[in-house]
């Protein structure tokens, strides 16, 4: 006797993509707005600027790193926090979302309410960032009171630490980068972000 065992069919179930939420048409909408899409979003002039996230497969050990080194600093003890992808309010309707910012214990207290300027802001630079677009966003930082900007740029283990537009300190290998007039301590070798476990 043949015995007959069906066989039952599952139809193929594509994994839906994420969907992105209405998108905001002011600032006040933006600052309110989580698309959790893979991507970055800055609030520029009225206008939705995306961009590739700032943590992929290639700059986590970076983040890290800084991380590490600031978390042994007077800087965290005291509560202030190097944070990642943080909306952060900068010249008139603009909301920025540097690579990576420090925040004192009172401007975090503050960021329970509304968005607030960094002390320090760090890009971690990829290849689709443009000279102008990056030089534009470093002004600004500056115009809304940032203190201090760091650029990354990994291809050449290069950090540029600006301390305004015109004054500018390129750290390289040995040279110390020292943000410690801001965060209390933190302060390194340019080598030391870029070594990998």
């Amino acid at each position: 006797m043949i015995s007959m065992v069906s066989e039952i069919t599952v139809p193929y179930k594509r994994t839906p993509q994420r969907k992105v939420s209405k998108l905001p048409k002011t600032g006040e909408e933006y600052l309110h707005w989580n698309p959790r899409d893979g991507f970055k979003y800055e609030w520029v002039n009225g206008k939705l600027l995306k961009s590739d996230t700032m943590i992929t497969n290639e700059q986590q050990f970076i983040a890290d790193n800084l991380l590490d080194i600031f978390n042994k600093t007077a800087a965290y003890t005291e509560g202030g926090r190097l944070s990642v992808e943080v909306k952060s309010k900068t010249i008139e309707e603009h909301y920025r979302v540097p690579d990576m910012a420090y925040f004192t214990l009172q401007q975090r207290k503050k960021m329970m309410e509304t968005p607030v300027v960094p002390q320090l802001a760090i890009e971690i630079l990829s290849k689709t960032d443009t000279v102008y677009d990056s030089f534009y966003k470093v002004q600004e930082y500056f115009d809304a009171g940032v203190t201090m900007v760091l650029w990354i740029i990994p291809p050449i283990q290069m950090i540029y630490q600006f301390r305004s537009i015109s004054d500018v300190t390129m750290c390289h290998e040995e040279t110390i980068c020292d943000a410690s007039v801001i965060a209390d301590g933190f302060s390194f070798k340019a080598r030391e972000i870029f070594e990998k476990i």
